[in-house]
């Protein structure tokens, strides 16, 4: 098999993982979402140390001191951004959340990029955002008066929110030094491991975490947030990132197919139709010609 092919199965089965975690595992662990992503995040980080010692890779972490802050404020909102996107999980649909939290593209042409990358916005992105916003409204529109339009469909916008803000600045920070991906995997796995490790040991403490419970989070965290991390860094070596952009959104549609199919949650015409809008929009925005 050549290389690229062995890049894209890399990453579509790193992509799978995803959509396992969104559409089944973090509703099938019977914990809070900040023991879920905290506990997960330790194990995460654990597996990607282990990963980085067995390589003889361990002189990339020094090297990576000279931009400890960015890492730092990257590891800062992608434990915003999970830690709240785990809630949206769990306080509403499958589809609120992630549709809502996938409204990050149109957030990063649109704010985030032009801020902080003072990138121009072009034509294409208001066209973009102007899809996205309308399969937002189609969404939400759909589900007036519903017990599903919670608030979790404002954590998942939210989480949308730091999605964008850390996407940008770790773009910032792939185009001044040469960071090892999983090195900075390690931040993004540390640095949330901190963020929540006071929940994690007061549930401890308290016997909240049973056996069951706690060998279903370190899988999770092993899986999702270790495993498909190292094939994804090992299948961007393969296969441009621009390519890779549009498996990304196998995670969103796998995630809602496998949440209806699971735990029965209702696919409505309007989640359907905005959702489409709202990933289209995502795919257009960050395409280039």
């Amino acid at each position: 098999m050549k290389q690229k092919s062995i890049g894209y199965l890399e990453i579509i089965i790193a992509v799978s993982i995803w959509a396992i975690s969104s559409g089944v595992i973090v509703r099938w662990i019977d914990q809070g979402a900040e023991i879920i992503y905290g506990v997960g995040a330790m194990a995460g980080f654990v597996f990607v140390l282990i990963w980085l010692v067995s390589k003889k890779q361990t002189k990339k972490i020094s090297e990576s001191y000279s931009c400890w802050k960015e890492l730092v404020l990257i590891g800062l909102f992608i434990g915003l951004n999970n830690g709240l996107f785990f809630m949206a999980m769990k306080t509403t649909t499958i589809a609120n959340a992630i549709l809502t939290h996938y409204f990050e593209p149109i957030l990063l042409v649109l704010i985030f990029a032009p801020l902080i990358l003072k990138q121009k916005i072009k034509r294409k992105h208001i066209f973009a955002s102007s899809i996205g916003f309308a399969g937002l409204l189609v969404v939400l529109g759909s589900q007036l008066n519903s017990a599903a339009l919670n608030f979790g469909v404002l954590l998942g916008l939210m989480s949308a929110v730091f999605f964008a803000w850390y996407t940008v600045i770790e773009s910032k920070l792939a185009t001044t030094t040469k960071i090892d991906p999983i090195v900075e995997v390690l931040y993004k796995n540390g640095v949330p491991a901190l963020m929540f490790a006071p929940f994690v040991i007061s549930k401890f403490a308290s016997g909240g975490i049973g056996p069951d419970d706690f060998c279903k989070l370190v899988f999770f965290g092993v899986l999702v947030l270790g495993i498909s991390f190292v094939l994804l860094f090992r299948g961007l070596a393969k296969v441009s990132s621009q390519n890779a952009s549009v498996i990304f959104y196998g995670e969103p549609i796998g995630a809602i197919i496998l949440a209806w199919m699971i735990w029965g949650e209702q696919l409505s015409l309007g989640v359907i139709a905005g959702g489409a809008l709202i990933l289209a929009a995502g795919c257009l925005a960050v395409r280039d010609k």
